[in-house]
């Protein structure tokens, strides 16, 4: 599956003020390491580092599991159900653990 959609179009619609403040080599490393590892390819690491965020972003808004899946499938017609679950599973875990213990405990 290609990454490169779901990373062009969140990391452009991604305002410069949306950025994290704190950027970690290391996690970027981890999450990006992850994606391979899970064969999910992209073409712009910036930019899939981005789309993590922002679908770490809309769980921390409150923002059900399922409708951050449909919002990665919706930004990359590539992904089916598994990639963009595989996706959001990566992110949450590298970026926003906090959200993966929420929701073990529901």
């Amino acid at each position: 599956m290609v990454l490169a959609n779901l990373a062009a179009v969140v990391g452009a619609a991604v305002p410069a003020q949306a950025e994290p403040s704190s950027i970690d080599p290391g996690l970027d490393g981890s999450f990006l390491s992850q994606l391979s590892q899970a064969s999910i390819t992209y073409t712009n690491g910036p930019a899939a580092v981005a789309a993590a965020h922002t679908a770490c972003d809309m769980m921390d808004s409150g923002q059900k599991e399922i409708d951050v899946i449909k919002k990665v499938m919706t930004l990359n017609q590539g992904f089916g159900l598994a990639g963009a679950t595989r996706f959001t599973a990566i992110a949450s875990s590298v970026y926003c653990p906090d959200y993966l213990s929420k929701s073990s405990g529901k």
